[in-house]
């Protein structure tokens, strides 16, 4: 990103930072008092926007490091099919990194779409956007070659990153010397060598709630469920034959669970809007054009988007739910609904 257009972006997050900090200082008294719990808020989203401009690239490379040199399977299998070799500083690395902040959801599924520049002219010359491509079909290749099923014929893909991959991410970027006001990276920190050591702190203590088994790996399958019928309803089906066509595929005995699944699932605010951006890619998808997406949201739901991240999330919500076969979310649901 060009220096200007970067100074651009950052400008106004730092001048609200200020009026913030400003507008909610102790010694103003009570006026200063109004409305803090929800400035703080604010202060903490902007703070880590911030960061995303002036620093995403340092978290990108850490987790491109902290990947390759702790599986060094896929090391080898990057380097050999990108014609690269990697060191500590390579801007592979960041490349890599990338497509994790990114597409988060990677992490998780195995499954990614590709960067594609459709017939936009100004992506098709980005040779940034072209690179990355060359790296997640690289990845998409890894993680092919690695799928496994299991007895309960459960399609396993490999995590793109490891435990130990993540454990090492999450220790570097909390054990950065600075911020000393920032307690909880200390006891965060902390817990997580207790863990590597075998010892389970109080902090990861799991809370047992319910009778199934895995009651956060079921809730995950019921939320992708669910997914399921919101972007069916987005792309024009109506609701009840959205819940049908699902309930069926997951031989559910009513479409009546699957209501409730949406109605628990979406008391959690940031569950309610991921259901709501899954419609919105719902009705951004169009099967009847095979080369990708059309526009068919209108101009009053694209005025309540914040910005070009989530034209992206969108996007990408689609690929994930259309990836993900029905058949693939009823084993993982049965999976994990086994008693411990």
């Amino acid at each position: 990103m060009p220096h200007e257009q970067l100074s651009e972006n950052v400008r106004p997050i730092i001048e609200r930072l200020i009026e913030l900090l400003e507008t909610s200082r102790p010694d103003g008294g009570s006026e200063t008092e109004a409305g803090k719990l929800e400035k703080a808020g604010e202060a903490i989203d902007l703070l880590w926007t911030l960061a995303d401009q002036l620093t995403g690239w340092a978290e990108a490379h850490l987790t491109g490091h902290s990947m390759v040199f702790t599986m060094p399977e896929l090391a080898k299998f990057l380097e050999k099919r990108m014609k690269i070799k990697f060191g500590p500083d390579s801007h592979a690395l960041e490349h890599i990194g990338n497509l994790f902040q990114w597409e988060p959801e990677l992490y998780h599924s195995g499954d990614t779409h590709r960067f594609s520049s459709g017939d936009d002219p100004e992506l098709k010359a980005d040779k940034g956007l072209e690179l990355l491509d060359s790296y997640q079909q690289a990845l998409n290749a890894y993680t092919a070659r690695h799928v496994k099923k299991t007895r309960k014929g459960v399609v396993e893909k490999p995590d793109l990153v490891s435990t130990v991959a993540f454990r090492a991410l999450v220790n570097s970027m909390l054990g950065q010397r600075q911020g000393s006001r920032n307690f909880w990276r200390h006891e965060l920190q902390q817990a997580l060598r207790k863990f590597e050591d075998g010892e389970i702190d109080p902090i990861f203590q799991p809370e047992r709630k319910g009778r199934w088994g895995q009651p956060y790996s079921l809730k995950e399958w019921k939320l992708q469920a669910v997914r399921q019928v919101v972007f069916r309803v987005g792309n024009g089906m109506k609701k009840y034959e959205a819940l049908e066509e699902v309930a069926d595929a997951l031989h559910l005995k009513s479409d009546e669970t699957l209501k409730t699944w949406e109605k628990k699932l979406r008391k959690d605010t940031e569950i309610s809007e991921d259901l709501t951006y899954c419609r919105l890619a719902g009705k951004y998808d169009s099967d009847q054009n095979t080369e990708g997406y059309t526009m068919s949201i209108s101009p009053s739901e694209l005025s309540n988007l914040a910005d070009e991240y989530d034209l992206h999330r969108i996007e990408f919500l689609g690929a994930i739910i259309k990836g993900t076969s029905l058949e693939t979310i009823r084993l993982n649901i049965r999976a994990f609904q086994t008693k411990l």
